[in-house]
Parts: structure tokens; C-alpha cells; sequence
């Protein structure tokens, strides 16, 4: 079951968290699902090894800010 949250918090990367971001991690533990899960539970084509099209999507469907 996926409910691991994981963030880059170099200093580097924390500035670039977003909320789409946080959204997205949440969804892994309200889901119980993997990215590949939740790609297609969105309707998304599989992202391949970048998942950034989950927060994107969630970000351009209004459900997270930038």
C-alpha cells in the first residue's frame, strides 16, 4: 500500500515545493495507490518515471495551486 510521503528537501529543491506537489503525495495515502494507480485512475497516459503529470494535472484542473 502506498502511504510513504516523500519531498526533496535539499535547499536547492524546497523552494520549489508547490502545492500540486503536497496534494499529490496526499493522494498516495488517502488512495493506498501507486503513481501508475492514480495515472490511470485520473485518466492520465502513464507519465513513465516522471510523475510530475499528477501534480500538473491537479494544478491545471484547479485542485492545487502553483
Amino acid at each position: 500500500m502506498a502511504t510513504g510521503v516523500y519531498f526533496n528537501t535539499s535547499r536547492k529543491m524546497i523552494g520549489a515545493l508547490r502545492q500540486s506537489a503536497v496534494v499529490h503525495e496526499t493522494m498516495h495515502n488517502i488512495t493506498g495507490r501507486y503513481d501508475s494507480d492514480m495515472e490511470t485512475l485520473m485518466g492520465l497516459p502513464d507519465c513513465g518515471d516522471s510523475t510530475i503529470c499528477i501534480s500538473n494535472a491537479l494544478r491545471d484542473n484547479g485542485c492545487a495551486g502553483n
